[in-house]
C-alpha cells in the first residue's frame, strides 16, 4: 500500500490534479484509488451547535451561495479541537483501516485529511500550540506512512478561477496556516498558478514511482 496526501486550500485545483494524477498512473498500468478521506463530525457537531446559539458559529450568505466561519478564539476554541481529536480517533480506529486496507497492492490518493483537519482549527480557533499538541503524533505517523505535498496559488489567480474566493474573508488565514505546516513538517509545495496541470501531475507521479 502505498499512500500520498494531497492538500492545500480551496480552489487551487486539487480534485482535477488528483484526477489527473489517477490518470496518469492509470496510463502507466499503475492502480490508485482516490478517496476524500474527510471524517464524520460526531462531538464536534455538538460544539457548532453551541456555536450556533452564541454567534460563534455562522454563516454568510452571498449571490452564488453561502461561506460557514467559526470564531472560535476563546474558551470554546479548546472544546473545538479536544471534539475533533475525539471524532479523529474514532474515524482513526474503527474507520481509517477499512477504507485504506493495509497488505494491498493499492495507491491511495488521498484528498484532505490529516493535514486540512490541521488547518481548518488553526484559522477556526487560532490556537496553534494545542492543535499541534494534540495532533503532532498523527500528522507525524501519515508522514511516515506515506507522501504528502501541499497545493497553494497565488490568491489573485485562485479568485478568477472561483469568483467565491473573493468573499471569504478568511482565504488568507487559510494560506497562512498552510504555509505554516509545510514549515513545520518540511512537506514540499507545489505552485498550481505558476506550473500548468501536466507539469504538477508529472511531479507528482514522479514522487509515486521513485
Amino acid at each position: 500500500m502505498k499512500i500520498i496526501m494531497l492538500s492545500g486550500p480551496d480552489g487551487i485545483g486539487k480534485s482535477t490534479i488528483i484526477e489527473s494524477t489517477r490518470k496518469s498512473l492509470q496510463d502507466r498500468n499503475i492502480n490508485s484509488k482516490v478517496i476524500w478521506l474527510r471524517f464524520h463530525h460526531y462531538f464536534s457537531k455538538v460544539v457548532n451547535l453551541f456555536g450556533r446559539l452564541i454567534g460563534k458559529s455562522y454563516y454568510e450568505k452571498h449571490t452564488w451561495g453561502k461561506i460557514g466561519y467559526h470564531n472560535y478564539s476563546g474558551l470554546i476554541g479548546y472544546f473545538y479541537i479536544l471534539a475533533v481529536y475525539i471524532d479523529h480517533i474514532i474515524f482513526r480506529i474503527f474507520q481509517r483501516p477499512i477504507v485504506l486496507r493495509k497488505g494491498q497492492k493499492q495507491l491511495y490518493l488521498i484528498d484532505r485529511y490529516i493535514l486540512d483537519v490541521a488547518a481548518d482549527l488553526i484559522v477556526d480557533t487560532n490556537r496553534t500550540n494545542i492543535i499541534f499538541w494534540f495532533f503532532n503524533f498523527f500528522i507525524k505517523k501519515e508522514l511516515q506512512l506515506g507522501k504528502a505535498l501541499i497545493l497553494e496559488c497565488p490568491k489573485e489567480i485562485v479568485i478568477k478561477r472561483r469568483v467565491d474566493i473573493s468573499d471569504d474573508k478568511k482565504y488568507d488565514d487559510k494560506i497562512q496556516a498552510y504555509d505554516l505546516i509545510a514549515q513545520r513538517y518540511n512537506i514540499r509545495k507545489l505552485n498550481t498558478g505558476k506550473h500548468s496541470i501536466d507539469e504538477i501531475v508529472s511531479q507528482i507521479v514522479n514522487e509515486l514511482i521513485l
